[in-house]
């Protein structure tokens, strides 16, 4: 059953200048895909036109039925006076109750507690699994110069 299915998709943001140019593939259920590419590569501009935040100039997008896509911002805003040790620490926390990590406080640094984390054998057991998963993923490489790479076996 195919769950994505893009043919001839064309999107350009200034004339003469294609970000994608006639991309067109396929993803079937129980894939996993990576989509790689250099900056201006059109990866950004790929996940909105599946999430129908923008239109693509010409060709067909298809997304299985029952499906949704969404797509998490690459500059997200977080609220005033937001540190980057508190957007760390929510991520952090999230592992933490997950049981992936755990938490203990250190010695004072700039007068604040200073909290050290440390991962459990649970996470290291989801690491292995992710990464065991990520061995069999198949990767979209930069289709927007033709080339292709495959991961090299440790």
């Amino acid at each position: 059953m195919i769950e994505i299915q893009i043919n001839s998709l064309v999107k350009s943001f200034e004339v003469g200048h294609n970000v994608l140019d006639g991309l067109t593939f396929q993803i079937d259920q129980g894939e996993r895909v990576g989509l790689l590419g250099r900056n201006g590569a059109g990866k950004t501009t790929l996940f909105r036109i599946l999430t129908r935040e923008l239109e693509p100039d010409e060709g067909q997008v298809s997304v299985g039925q029952g499906r949704r896509l969404g797509l998490i911002s690459q500059i997200p805003v977080y609220p005033p006076g937001c540190t980057v040790e508190d957007v760390l620490r929510s991520a952090f926390a999230r592992l933490e109750k997950r049981g992936f990590i755990a938490s203990y406080q250190g010695q004072e640094s700039r007068g604040r507690p200073r909290t050290y984390y440390t991962i459990t054998a649970p996470g290291r057991e989801y690491l292995r699994e992710k990464l065991e998963e990520w061995r069999e993923t198949k990767a979209l490489m930069d289709c927007f110069t033709g080339t292709e790479e495959t991961s090299k076996e440790e």
